[in-house]
């Protein structure tokens, strides 16, 4: 049995619908779950793939600096204090990207 029992046609402008879409687009999902979202005041939020998938492309030039820097302690069996403050570096800047992106995984209830 539906627990959603009304019904109703809208009419959108073209600017009203583009945005519509760009939201649905965003949530990764269908214009009823982002209206609903919109009439109950929730924030449509972007679908957790596309925000793995940005988080990551920006990690990982991190960690490709670090792999160098590794790899290069690895052939030469030393570690310099400059190596050492650069992955430090390194470490800080993933620590604040992540940290960029907390909200987009909290607990609120998303699309």
């Amino acid at each position: 049995m539906r627990t959603r029992k009304h019904q109703f046609t809208m009419r959108l402008s073209d600017k009203e619908y583009n945005a519509l879409m760009r939201q649905v687009k965003k949530a990764g999902t269908n214009r009823s779950a982002v209206i609903r979202k919109l009439i109950m005041e929730c924030k449509v939020k972007q679908r957790p793939e596309e925000i793995f998938e940005e988080m990551a492309d920006r990690i990982k030039v991190h960690r490709l600096e670090m792999d160098e820097i590794t790899k290069e302690c690895a052939l030469t069996r030393t570690v310099t204090n400059e190596q050492l403050d650069r992955i430090g570096e390194l470490q800080m800047k993933v620590k604040e990207i992540i940290e960029e992106y907390e909200d987009c995984f909290a607990d609120e209830e998303t699309l």
